[in-house]
């Protein structure tokens, strides 16, 4: 009996000690939370702080920028007036083009940029049967080389794309992507031509589309001749409606910024149509927001445009033609040999919290493909920067001295004010020849 009540008296010890346990672990918890509710009273932006940390995080995580670079027309020819493809042949028989944009390659360095290839390149592979004008063949070095020298994209929809039918074109493409390069411009099918081309930028979705307005069309079989690319009427502003169709498709598939890459307009003229200016203008208006022109082989002017995105003002840019970045037409003789002369431009653009892009800076870098000569005989060609040039004059066996300033007068008053012109290349010394 006495050992039952001395284990009753234990177990009353042991529920006294854990309820008091209990009864200290409240006491505490309660005056934590008065410390703490009173630190809060001191300190009454802390909580707030940290959600505000959390906004801008989230909203710093949805901006973005970008740098976009555009030129003009890759033409290459091998002609006794102009040799740029024999220029760059090695004694092996196969070619390097690298040495043509040994002095502005530093000056190619965007997060995209884009040119055009006038012609097919190695339809047949190892370089067989290459053939330029009026039939354009180009050797497949010319694709690692525009690679190497910073472009990331080629636009193939231009009239030279139908040189050699469908299959030409085909072989190009393929040739293009192989080498790690994006396309822009030819369908291998109807069902193709629907497939939005957008390309994330750093974040950003850059839409382009591409269109020309004229075709070497009968080159092309028939049974491809309705998609492989897309043509449009270039005197006929109702076209415009035909490629503001690409841009609703773009902007319903998310494109944030885009480029209308368009292959038109009259070969050595300085002016474009007025009905191409008409559908320039409806085009921005309509959601394009830099259009890039081709085809001319000369520069047309630049135009900045004000309108309207997302409630809001804004500047876009119309080019509307850039030039040869790579060429030789200088047999022409055409007004200032401008076939000689085009324009690398420069937009930054930034993906705002709200998902709009703005285009935040722009400038152009008048360039001048210059050929060289020896013994009387063109021996090679680079491209050079004008602002370099028109400080440094070398020796030109084609025309006078005063042809770098003149040229480079000649580009900045065409293309006017719509971008400032580059300065960075002013102190650059040019090579005499190689």
């Amino acid at each position: 009996m006495a050992q039952k009540k001395q284990q009753q008296k234990s177990y009353i010890v042991v529920y006294f000690a854990i309820a008091l346990v209990v009864v200290v672990i409240a006491i505490a918890g309660t005056i934590f939370g008065i410390v703490r509710h009173n630190q809060n009273k001191k300190n009454p932006t802390t909580e707030k702080s940290s959600v505000s940390e959390q906004q801008e995080t989230t909203a710093a995580e949805k901006e973005a920028t970008a740098k976009i670079q555009m030129t003009g027309d890759v033409l290459l020819h091998q002609t006794t007036a102009g040799d740029t493809v024999a220029g760059a042949a090695k004694a092996s028989g196969e070619y390097d083009f690298h040495k043509y944009f040994s002095e502005i390659d530093e000056y190619i360095d965007a997060d995209m940029a884009l040119c055009d290839i006038e012609g097919t390149v190695d339809i047949y592979g190892g370089d067989k049967d290459l053939a330029y004008y009026p039939m354009f063949n180009l050797p497949h070095e010319i694709l690692p080389c525009l690679k190497d020298v910073g472009f990331t994209g080629i636009v193939t929809a231009n009239n030279h794309i139908w040189d050699y039918g469908s299959s030409g074109a085909y072989a190009t493409v393929d040739n293009i992507t192989k080498e790690g390069l994006l396309e822009f411009g030819t369908y291998k099918s109807a069902e193709a031509t629907k497939k939005p081309y957008i390309v994330d930028v750093n974040g950003i979705k850059v839409g382009v589309l591409a269109w020309t307005d004229s075709t070497n069309g009968s080159y092309m079989d028939e049974e491809h001749i309705d998609f492989i690319t897309k043509t449009f009427n270039s005197d006929d502003i109702a076209s415009a409606d035909k490629i503001l169709e690409d841009v609703k498709i773009l902007q319903d598939n998310g494109a944030q910024f885009i480029i209308a890459c368009l292959h038109w307009g009259v070969e050595y003229q300085d002016e474009p149509g007025s009905v191409q200016k008409e559908i320039a203008h409806k085009l921005i208006d309509g959601g394009v927001d830099f259009l890039m022109g081709n085809h001319p082989h000369c520069l047309q002017p630049m135009e900045k445009v004000t309108t309207k995105r997302g409630g809001k003002q804004v500047d876009r840019y119309i080019t509307y033609a850039l030039g040869n970045f790579i060429g030789d037409q200088i047999v022409l003789e055409k007004e200032g040999l401008k076939t000689q002369q085009a324009a690398i431009v420069t937009i930054n653009i930034k993906k705002n919290g709200d998902g709009t892009v703005d285009i935040t800076s722009g400038e152009y870098l008048p360039v001048l493909t210059h050929a060289y000569y020896k013994d009387g005989v063109k021996n090679d060609y680079k491209v050079l920067p004008m602002t370099a040039l028109k400080n440094h004059p070398i020796p030109c066996a084609y025309a006078s001295e005063s042809y770098f300033s003149d040229s480079y007068a000649r580009v900045t008053d065409l293309l006017g004010t719509a971008l400032p012109v580059s300065k960075f290349a002013a102190d650059k010394q040019m090579p005499e020849n190689t």
